[in-house]
């Protein structure tokens, strides 16, 4: 699956999941060229890393390969439509066909870490959506942190002994 949330932001390089909420979030279309009929297994950042966090604190399990997921799939088509419950307005332009970098596949059977491990999803695609729309929005508004105020300290090894 591919994890979606405000997870990616200043990594150098954007996924269509990014450009799909924050464009609409910024009052910015959407334009994605190819790839709107590609079915993906989303899971959102929280729920994978409540998993994760569960991981480390099992004591003991079966088995030690897992596979996580949120049991669904959606396409971009799909992921607009409810990115514009939120936002109405909201401009896609998306291109039809398979994406040239996420193949297709079903969803990933999930039984065994819901067992060993807690794996659960709490939020749905909708759910996940909002909340990221809402930090989108809310990091908008933040006011830039300024580096320049912040008293830097850090000793040297200049002028010592074998420096």
């Amino acid at each position: 699956p591919s994890i979606y949330g405000p997870t990616k932001v200043g990594r150098g390089w954007q996924v269509p999941m990014t450009d799909m909420v924050e464009n609409p979030a910024m009052g910015r279309p959407v334009v994605i060229s190819v790839g709107g009929d590609t079915k993906q297994e989303w899971v959102y950042m929280r729920d994978m890393a409540n998993t994760v966090s569960n991981a480390a604190f099992v004591e003991a399990h079966e088995h030690q390969i897992f596979n996580l997921g949120s049991g669904e799939l959606y396409n971009l088509f799909e992921m607009a439509e409810v990115v514009k419950r939120f936002i109405p307005n909201a401009v896609f332009n998306i291109g039809k066909g398979p994406d040239p970098l996420y193949g297709t596949g079903g969803p990933f059977d999930f039984t065994r870490a819901r067992k060993e491990l807690g794996h659960r999803i709490t939020y749905s695609l909708g759910q996940g959506i909002k909340e990221w729309i809402d930090i989108v929005r809310a990091r908008e508004h933040a006011r830039p942190a300024d580096f320049n105020a912040i008293p830097i300290d850090i000793p040297t090894l200049r002028g010592r002994k074998g420096t």
